[in-house]
């Protein structure tokens, strides 16, 4: 949504983030997590753009790519069934996005059971657990110079269902209490829509094509974001790591001013202590 929420929804949620970091600092820090649960609407989307709505302003784009798109090679040999739990070490990402281009790092633990901590460069980390049924996002953590923030997510959050195959779908719907008051929301759909063979670190890698749409809501110290993605995920089943992905972006702030923006990333390694 990623490593976890970090692939996908948190990749997208970056911009965001930087709300709570404003708002915790005229609050005086974050405080206690809440369990309490939230009921996240399941009817109509979680964003809504009125015929009124100001005009979207667009973020600039890069003149030049350090990294272009990978492009498939050959029909994927990708099989149905459980992916492979990512080996933990270190995968590092070439980015670019609106401001810019960088590279950018996921560090991955083994917790055993299945369980494993995925960190990305931000510092934003998220508890995850591979079973039979998916790989589920427990927990995210953001990090800001003010302080932490954790998210437990209720539900937890369905990062892939297994097993995954062209056409499968399911829903990412997930919501937490990062204090009392507040809310942290996700309401997307997710589908695989077709598989690839892409030559990814100088050798063939097949790929499960995951689209997500959906959004994300913030609503903390009575000023409310939200930002809608749609995402195209590259997953490799055999690393069990995202290994091209597309993430486009709308937020929109209280004011009701939108941003759209662009991140794209590709990975440098497929298994820890390699590279391209």
């Amino acid at each position: 949504m990623r490593p976890a929420l970090g692939e996908r929804l948190a990749l997208a949620a970056a911009a965001v983030v930087l709300v709570l970091a404003g708002v915790f600092v005229a609050v005086g820090g974050p405080a206690k997590d809440s369990t309490e649960p939230i009921e996240v609407p399941t009817t109509t989307p979680l964003l809504s753009v009125p015929s009124n709505a100001p005009t979207i302003t667009s973020a600039p784009t890069p003149a030049a790519r350090a990294t272009p798109p990978i492009k498939p090679v050959a029909t994927s040999g990708v099989q149905p069934g459980k992916p492979t739990q990512p080996i933990a070490g270190k995968y590092v990402y070439d980015e670019t996005d609106s401001g810019g281009e960088s590279t950018s790092t996921l560090l991955i633990t083994d917790n055993g059971g299945g369980r494993q901590t995925e960190q990305n460069s931000s510092g934003t980390i998220d508890n995850v657990q591979w079973t039979a049924a998916g790989k589920n996002d427990l927990q995210t953590t953001f990090h800001f110079v003010q302080g932490t923030v954790k998210c437990p997510w209720s539900p937890v959050l369905i990062d892939y269902r297994f097993p995954l195959h062209a056409g499968a779908s399911w829903t990412e719907r997930a919501s937490c209490h990062p204090r009392a008051g507040d809310s942290i929301a996700v309401d997307a759909v997710a589908h695989v829509a077709r598989s690839e063979r892409l030559v990814v670190a100088g050798g063939p890698v097949d790929v499960w094509v995951v689209v997500v749409d959906g959004t994300l809501k913030l609503d903390i110290a009575g000023t409310s974001t939200t930002q809608k993605i749609h995402d195209e995920d590259h997953f490799s089943p055999d690393h069990g790591i995202t290994v091209e992905e597309i993430l486009d972006s709308v937020t929109t702030d209280a004011s009701g001013t939108q941003t759209r923006d662009r991140l794209t990333r590709v990975v440098q390694n497929v298994a820890p202590g390699t590279s391209a």
